[in-house]
């Protein structure tokens, strides 16, 4: 199972370093399991832009020619009758292994196999007060 895990973190370091334009040295530097602020990601290019729902948007429309006024769906977790065992077990050993990032990871596997392109971040909107 740990190679699975080692695996996995490989592939998606690589997916980092492919992405995000890093050498090894600069990969390094980002994937050691600190926690970066939102400032410190964005000046490292791990994020492309800091805001809210709006801000996303407009990045999407001026930088990816997304339509601006295309639908916004909220992703909604998955009721707790859904079974995501094998992944949950990936994830529990990830942690285990010392690569909690990757259990977290693991842990936002989604509703429907294949909807996203692999082990990646969900849009998590500002809570309103």
């Amino acid at each position: 199972m740990a190679s699975v895990v080692n695996d996995t973190y490989g592939w998606f370091k690589g997916l980092v370093k492919d992405r995000r334009g890093y050498d090894d040295a600069g990969l390094a530097a980002v994937s050691d399991g600190r926690i970066f602020t939102g400032k410190q990601a964005l000046d490292l290019k791990l994020i492309d832009i800091m805001g809210d729902e709006s801000a996303g948007i407009a990045w999407l429309e001026k930088d990816k020619g997304v339509a601006k006024d295309l639908p916004v769906r909220d992703w909604e977790k998955p009721s707790s009758s859904q079974s995501y065992f094998f992944a949950e077990a990936l994830a529990a050993l990830a942690d285990k292994a010392g690569v909690p990032l990757l259990g977290s990871l693991l842990r936002t596997v989604p509703a429907q196999p294949g909807a996203l392109d692999g082990l990646v971040s969900v849009w998590q909107p500002q809570t309103q007060k």
